[in-house]
């Protein structure tokens, strides 16, 4: 049996200003972000291992007392101007957030609670990132086209205080992205795009401490998980606005996923977060839709994909 009780509070702030210097888009937005969470988490869980003669041979029992709380800023500043008939952006952001998780753990004999440090922790977590980027697009003739590039430097910390784990990791890294849209006619649109983006890990994956599911499945974190880079290839066709074709091509680099590893001398099963190698994924997809009649809209959808990931142990 297992008695898990969760209580989150979210709370989210925003402040905004823009300035339009004039009617033709140029405008200045200034945008700052505060975000407080705060995820208390208990949970009680007794096992009892029987002969199946009802006999009790063994049990387990204990309490764990979670509690996470977060500070999330973020500062934006954007500017917008028009350039040889075409849209120009660019802008700054600043985020930090400061994250202190702790868990405590607590066996149970004859109903008394017995705190074991060793599965018990203090992490603390702190992010900063620094970004900027530029951007341009514009539409002439029978073409759409997009160009931009964004620069992003982060720095992070945690501190795991039981294990006696610092990670420091600091990092650059540029996400280049452009399109292009060509529209023949209504009835034939061409568009092809490249996007270069990163995924973080969260911060509970982040946290090295154990968190038991059972009393032999737990869940481990990672500190020295790194960030997840994607790159995005897409092509596609669309004709007579009702048939569709894409292809597309994902390379990620350091992907992030749950492993899971049985022990089977100590009947254990550990599920812990890792960054595998590598992670292809190519698909074309084709969708067609169409109104029957004013009631009735049809809209049909296939999609065959190969996916190959590289990991060792």
């Amino acid at each position: 049996t297992s008695y898990l009780n969760n209580d989150a509070t979210n709370l989210s702030f925003n402040l905004e200003h823009k300035i339009d210097f004039d009617k033709e888009g140029n405008n200045l937005t200034t945008s700052v972000n505060y975000i407080t969470y705060n995820n208390k988490q208990t949970q009680d869980l007794n096992t009892d291992y029987s002969l199946p003669t009802g006999e009790l041979t063994n049990n387990v029992s204990f309490y764990t007392d979670a509690q996470q709380d977060s500070n999330i800023f973020t500062g934006q500043l954007d500017y917008a101007h028009q350039i040889s008939e075409g849209n120009f952006e660019t802008g700054v952001k600043y985020s930090n957030i400061q994250t202190e998780s702790s868990l405590h753990f607590f066996d149970m004999q004859n109903e008394d609670l017995i705190y074991s440090e060793d599965h018990s922790d203090l992490f603390i977590y702190s992010e900063a990132i620094y970004a900027g980027y530029v951007n341009y697009s514009k539409a002439w003739n029978k073409w759409d086209f997009n160009i931009g590039l964004r620069g992003e430097y982060t720095d992070v910390r945690g501190d795991s205080k039981s294990l006696g784990i610092i990670n420091n990791q600091n990092y650059f890294d540029i996400f280049p992205t452009v399109s292009a849209l060509y529209k023949n006619n209504d009835n034939n649109i061409f568009w092809m795009s490249y996007k270069r983006s990163i995924e973080r890990p969260r911060y509970q994956s982040l946290n090295p401490f154990t968190y038991f599911i059972t009393d032999n499945i737990y869940n481990s974190g990672n500190p020295n998980l790194v960030p997840t880079l994607k790159d995005k290839y897409t092509i596609s066709y669309t004709l007579n606005n009702k048939w569709s074709f894409e292809a597309y091509y994902i390379y990620k680099k350091n992907p992030l996923k749950l492993l899971t590893f049985q022990d089977n001398e100590s009947t254990t099963t550990q599920n812990i977060d890792a960054n595998i190698i590598t992670d292809i994924n190519y698909s074309l997809d084709v969708s067609y839709s169409t109104t029957i009649n004013s009631w009735w809209y049809m809209w049909v959808y296939t999609s065959g994909y190969y996916l190959e990931n590289e990991f060792s142990t």
